[in-house]
Formats: C-alpha cells, structure tokens, sequence
C-alpha cells in the first residue's frame, strides 16, 4: 500500500562545507592558513589575515580537500548541488604568491568517455602536476549505442596539467621518491 502524498515528505538537500570537510576547515598551508567559510549558498576560503582567496557559488560545492606534502599544493574537489562531479581547483603557491586553475574537469574528453569523475583525493606531488585519486569509470566508452554500464573505482596516479592517467595505483613507479 502506497502512503498518501501528504504522508511523504523529501527531504531538501542541504550543503555543509563543515560536513563534508569533516569539520576541518582550516588547512595550514606555507606562510598562511585557508579556511573554508560558509555563507547561504556560497563557500569561500580567507587566508590568515581574512582576505577572501576565492569562492565558489551554488550549485557548486566543496567536497573534498588535500595538500602537498610540503604545503605548498592545495586541491578542493567541486561537486554540484546534484551530485555531479565538476572537477578539482587547485592553488599552487609561485613567486608570485597563491595562483588557481581548474583541472580534471568533467567535461574533459578522457573523462567523459567512459564517465570519469573523482570519487576521492588521495595525495598531491609538491609541484602540483600529479596526483592519486580514487577514479570512477564505466566500464564501456560512452556512445549512442550503449545500454548499461557498471562503474569501476580505482586508484590512480594522474597528470593534471594534461589530464592523463600515468598508472593504476601505487607502484614503485610512481610512489613518492626520497
């Protein structure tokens, strides 16, 4: 027996930076601290003296955050309000103090083929040109013909200047080097 429509109720999606960053907001980078500051529909990161560094507006959320070994990496992962994964921002720290880019992005060629998004951050090189993450693919390429698919994670070690899988997991190849 179904229940009436008044005895439904669905809940409305709500977005928490504080839950999904696991209540760590403020990540020590080098020379500074970013936290994540949540206002209504926006999500913005200040630095130690409370400059806004940049901010991110719904539908897009924060949902994850890593650092480089060394502090000078950050990548935030941007989910939408839906659920869709958008891509990673990343800030490297240069001579010319905290610069951002957008990379991994959803849209991209290799990663809409075969539906790729990034289920989780595992770690960043220094320089910020690669990273492990935990990847989701279907199994078949995307195409007009296909009916189904099933989604597969892995971890995988990826260029993000070229958005370029370099290996499946940790191997000695591609593991951090003393």
């Amino acid at each position: 027996m179904l229940a009436n429509e008044s005895e439904v109720t669905v809940a409305p999606h709500s977005y928490s930076v504080k839950d999904n960053l696991k209540d760590k907001l403020s990540w020590k980078l080098k020379g500074t601290t970013f936290t994540f500051v949540q206002e209504d529909d926006r999500c913005k990161i200040v630095d130690s003296d409370g400059s806004g560094i940049f901010g991110w507006k719904a539908p897009y959320e924060v949902a994850d955050v890593v650092t480089s070994e060394d502090k000078t990496v950050m990548l935030v992962k941007i989910m939408t309000a839906k659920g869709f994964y958008s891509g990673i921002t990343r800030f490297r720290l240069t001579d010319n103090g905290w610069e951002k880019d957008v990379v991994m992005l959803g849209k991209h060629p290799d990663m809409k083929i075969r539906d790729r998004w990034v289920s989780d951050l595992g770690a960043v090189a220094n320089d910020g040109k690669t990273a492990l993450l935990e990847v989701g693919a279907s199994d078949t390429d995307r195409s007009p013909e296909r009916t189904s698919y099933r989604m597969f994670y892995y971890w995988e070690t990826w260029d993000l200047e070229e958005t370029r899988k370099i290996g499946t997991g940790l191997t000695m190849a591609n593991s951090k080097k003393d």
